[in-house]
């Protein structure tokens, strides 16, 4: 039978135990899609990159969930960069929706 020391250790440890998961995942780092954004549009100009590769890189960055808010202006700013092609609306619900997220209103 567990006696009262290893019963309390075991709570003690549960909640780092059933975090651990999500902690690894962010230690792991992933590609900036706002880097990888600036790479392909690059690349789409000057011929090196495929339009597919573009467009993957482009879904990335706006489907992409900015952590801290300096990444989600970083967002903003690279998806409306060029003012004569907007992203759509519903890419652009989704960032109403992450910048509510950052100032408490969602």
């Amino acid at each position: 039978m567990t006696d009262r020391r290893n019963f309390i250790t075991g709570l003690a440890l549960a909640p780092i135990i059933a975090a651990a998961p999500a902690m690894a995942m962010t230690a792991t780092p992933s590609p900036d899609p706002v880097t990888a954004y600036w790479a392909a549009w690059h690349g789409i100009n000057d011929g090196t990159v495929s339009e597919d590769a573009f467009a993957r890189a482009m879904d990335a960055l706006d489907y992409w969930e900015p952590v801290t808010q300096r990444d989600f202006i970083r967002k903003v700013v690279t998806m409306f960069h060029d003012c004569h092609a907007p992203p759509p609306d519903d890419r652009i619900a989704l960032m109403i929706a992450q910048g509510k997220r950052f100032v408490g209103e969602a």
